[in-house]
């Protein structure tokens, strides 16, 4: 008669063979691509939000962003796999409303109402209404005449331009 095996002392387990190391792989021009596109596309929302606070007033611009986007996916969605795919329950619809609100409220929201307090005239903005898009309290060349305003005008007409003036 054969004896069953014994069992291995508790806790301690079969030793596994290890892994063959995984080969290194190269970063291809599709990957460099992907990352070009999404640096652009990326950077190219802050001159879009830049340029859209002047008009329109920045919650309701970050608002009609997220509508058009998701009507846009939407529209994708139902042409691709049918309208059923557009299907939620109420606990997704819930959950998409909260994670929406925080988006435009708090991420997006909070970056598009800052750039309504960045002055048209900024270092970091190019702006049609200064030639070359450089500030005007910016130093001036060399070869150009002394500049008609200091940099103590230029900070005090930034200020006077946020806040209302008495009138």
């Amino acid at each position: 008669m054969t004896e069953p095996a014994a069992d291995p002392a508790p806790g301690a387990r079969a030793a596994l063979p290890a892994a063959p190391p995984a080969p290194a792989r190269r970063i291809t021009g599709a990957v460099w691509a992907a990352l070009g596109i999404v640096y652009v596309v990326w950077g190219s929302t802050y001159l879009g939000i830049r340029v859209v606070v002047e008009t329109l007033p920045p919650f309701l611009s970050a608002g009609a962003r997220f509508v058009v986007a998701g009507l846009l996916l939407a529209g994708i969605v139902a042409w691709r796999q049918g309208p059923a795919a557009l299907g939620v329950t109420r606990r997704q619809l819930g959950s998409a409303v909260l994670v929406g609100l925080l988006l435009v409220l708090g991420g997006n929201g909070l970056v598009v109402l800052a750039e309504t307090s960045v002055p048209p005239d900024s270092p970091r903005s190019s702006s049609p209404s200064s030639p070359s898009g450089s500030s005007s309290c910016a130093p001036p060349p060399a070869s150009a005449p002394a500049p008609a305003r200091s940099a103590a005008s230029c900070s005090a007409s930034r200020d006077s331009a946020s806040s209302p003036s008495p009138a």
